[in-house]
């Protein structure tokens, strides 16, 4: 019985709220992690191969041969020309806003791509000329525009 007293009494010595001094409290903005380790920079590198991806996928064949693909960058998707089998792609247009869709016109040596600005979906369509690389707005900035098609000779939208 003495042992069980005297147990008893340690236990209400020690007080009940003992913990480490610093739980390892970290804020960042609106985060708050405690206790919760660093992740190792060996970790980090190695995680980043499997993070930082290029999804590339077809658009459609481009006027003078090879294809025009949708490639995203850092959080934009742009246009690319791949000019033949196993050829460097080149970037065509570097927005801010990714480019929703692309369609070539149809006997001439230019596209159209589809974008918004700011992200405020009022998609406008705008033609790009490949033997220039000048860009041309084509719509009405104040209407939104959800889809595009050529005449078979090109002429008309």
């Amino acid at each position: 019985m003495r042992v069980f007293a005297a147990a008893a009494l340690c236990f209400l010595i020690t007080p009940l709220h003992a913990q480490p001094a610093d739980p390892g409290r970290v804020e960042r903005g609106n985060l708050v992690m405690e206790s919760i380790p660093e992740i190792p920079e060996s970790v980090i590198a190695r995680i980043g191969q499997y993070q930082n991806t290029r999804l590339a996928s077809f658009a459609d064949w481009a006027p003078e041969g090879g294809m025009l693909i949708r490639t995203r960058f850092a959080e934009t998707t742009q246009v690319h020309l791949v000019s033949e089998p196993l050829a460097m792609r080149r970037q065509l247009t570097f927005h801010d806003e990714p480019i929703s869709s692309v369609i070539t016109r149809p006997g001439h040596n230019q596209f159209v791509f589809q974008k918004d600005v700011g992200g405020n979906e009022q998609y406008q369509f705008y033609l790009y000329d490949l033997g220039t690389g000048s860009q041309t707005l084509l719509t009405d900035p104040d209407v939104r525009n959800s889809s595009a098609a050529f005449s078979p000779d090109g002429g008309t939208m």
